[in-house]
């Protein structure tokens, strides 16, 4: 998004991902505000026209959620954009007992991101919706 002109603010919870970040923005030649946050601990002060959540919403507990999307939504302009993908649960397709144990353990059911019904085969539900509202 940097590259093409938006500027970007991005949090992970992990030095080692602020890093891996850093170094491909310098590689892209762009600048990224980066900052340390856990999503479950962090809400957001500024409105953003974008929130892209990739990698992220799945390692959130149940009792957070709606908190969390109660914070995107409110500091979302108007027309703004989310734009997230989590792992789902299908029940066609085996868990490795790896990642029953794991922080996998919070998957999401499929169809609980309201995703309109647009299912992506290998296991995540992915929503893009925009605020038309002027309210919030």
């Amino acid at each position: 998004m940097a590259r093409n002109g938006y500027i970007v603010s991005a949090l992970d919870a992990a030095d080692h991902g602020i890093e891996k970040g850093k170094q491909l923005a310098g590689k892209c030649g762009v600048f990224v505000d980066f900052f340390k946050a856990n999503i479950e601990d962090f809400r957001l002060k500024e409105n953003y026209d974008i929130i892209f959540c990739s990698g992220v919403m799945h390692f959130v507990k149940p009792e957070y959620r709606n908190d969390i999307f109660q914070n995107l939504k409110e500091h979302t302009n108007q027309n703004g954009i989310h734009a997230m993908n989590v792992f789902v649960e299908k029940p066609f397709i085996a868990v490795s007992e790896n990642k029953k144990n794991g922080v996998d353990r919070f998957r999401w059911k499929s169809g609980e991101l309201n995703s309109g019904g647009v299912w992506h085969k290998h296991c995540t539900d992915i929503v893009i919706a925009e605020n038309t509202v002027n309210e919030r």
